[in-house]
């Protein structure tokens, strides 16, 4: 056995499998048919430290935070210069997300709270608060931030027609459809007259990204592919476009693999000069966390190599709890997978051994907690403290099982960014 003072990575070399497309022996005891350890007692031996609040959560908070006190306090001119400063310097969270959209999110924060809450009291929204957003523009009629603020707090406002118009009661189906249309509507018409090229202005191409897609939904998804391909160029640094371009396709073709496959394939194109072949990974990330026929069309030996170049140009751990958790839950076996799709499955399922072993050494629960996709136009929020704690006991259930053996001599694991190490038993 190797000394207790060896290094991490020479302690666990008997711990590390091949996963090149196989269920290792020790993921193989995931499976229904063997009986399950004491896995309540083997969490007790897993030393791996936990934050309830990441800083990609506290990053996202303050961004936000920052764009609402701006037209709280009626900065406006400040958060122009602010956004166009995030703007151009491609300025993003630790997690990849843009500064620039958080901060115009921010900044419609209160409207869109307020139209929000109103719907799910069901009651129609006060149409004074959003008047009054709009006015902004007539005193700065050339300023594309005060533009994005209106335009994008429709698009939320019409989102949230969608999603709670009708089940609320506050008007039928046709209703809600009615008033989302109206609202982006008048979002296209307050964004029509800037050009995000011109401008040099990715905030603006996610905006018309994100009006691609309706509503109402396109007769055709190329008015989609035209507007995030163009954002992925203009942006090829910043993964989230791909990552809501991704999951965009998946829900919009369910079922249909072969748009989001040749996408995916295209996007590696146009990005591999950044990313080397890790916008394939990039696309694909929260596609197959929200849309389970995502599967059928991926190449796994290729996503799986994006993974491993991700984790290395950015060995950021909010990204490697998102890539781990994904493979350990929405991978794992016995879950609602397409049959055909069933060794795609188990590979990915399979990256658990190198993911633990070599990349994670602290966990950010709320990620385990569910299948919460970030995508560029959601607010962000912290985990609710029940949340947070149904996170880190998943995270925990999952690692245990995977290293039930290897503590199964009373020894315990512990994690560190050097790698993860074994301790003997006292």
């Amino acid at each position: 056995m190797p000394s207790f003072f060896a290094k991490p990575q020479q302690m666990l070399r008997p711990l590390i499998s091949d996963v090149a497309g196989r269920t290792s022996p020790r993921l193989a005891r995931l499976l229904p048919s063997r009986r399950s350890p004491d896995l309540d007692s083997l969490c007790k031996r897993v030393m791996l430290p936990s934050l309830p609040v990441a800083d990609e959560d506290m990053t996202r908070i303050a961004i936000w935070e920052k764009g609402r006190r701006m037209v709280r306090q009626d900065h406006w001119d400040d958060l122009s210069r602010r956004v166009q400063l995030a703007d151009d310097a491609r300025l993003s969270t630790p997690g990849g997300l843009p500064e620039a959209t958080l901060l115009v999110l921010g900044a419609h924060g209160d409207v869109v709270a307020a139209a929000t809450d109103a719907l799910h009291d069901g009651i129609p929204p006060e149409p004074r608060a959003m008047g009054a957003l709009e006015e902004v523009l007539e005193d700065a009629p050339d300023d594309y931030v005060r533009a994005l603020v209106v335009g994008l707090a429709h698009l939320r406002i019409g989102r949230a027609w969608l999603e709670v118009g009708d089940a609320s009661g506050v008007v039928g189906a046709t209703g809600a459809m009615h008033h989302a249309s109206a609202h982006a509507d008048k979002a296209r018409a307050v964004l029509a007259p800037f050009d995000p090229v011109d401008l040099d202005a990715p905030s603006l191409a996610t905006a018309q990204a994100a009006l691609s897609e309706g509503p109402p939904p396109p007769d055709t998804t190329d008015p989609q592919v035209t507007a995030y391909r163009a954002l992925i160029t203009l942006d090829p640094d910043c993964p989230q476009h791909m990552r809501d371009y991704g999951s965009l396709l998946s829900r919009a073709n369910s079922g249909e693999a072969g748009l989001l496959e040749h996408e995916a394939g295209h996007i590696a194109g146009i990005t591999r000069s950044v990313w080397d072949d890790s916008g394939y990974a990039w696309v694909y990330l929260d596609a197959l966390a929200c849309e389970p026929s995502a599967l059928l069309g991926l190449d796994s030996d290729r996503f799986i190599k994006g993974l491993k170049s991700l984790v290395t140009l950015r060995p950021n751990q909010h990204l490697i709890n998102e890539i781990t958790a994904l493979c350990a839950i929405k991978m794992a076996p016995g879950t609602a997978h397409p049959k055909a799709a069933e060794r795609t499955r188990a590979a990915l399922h399979g990256c658990l051994d190198w993911l633990l072993t070599n990349h994670l050494h602290e966990l950010h629960p709320r990620l385990w907690a569910g299948s919460e996709i970030h995508d560029c136009l959601s607010t962000p929020r912290l985990g609710h403290r029940a949340l947070v704690a149904m996170g880190r006991k998943r995270a925990l259930h999952c690692i245990a099982t995977v290293f039930a053996d290897d503590m199964a001599d009373g020894s315990s694991i512990a994690f560190s960014p050097a790698g993860m190490y074994r301790l003997p038993a006292i």
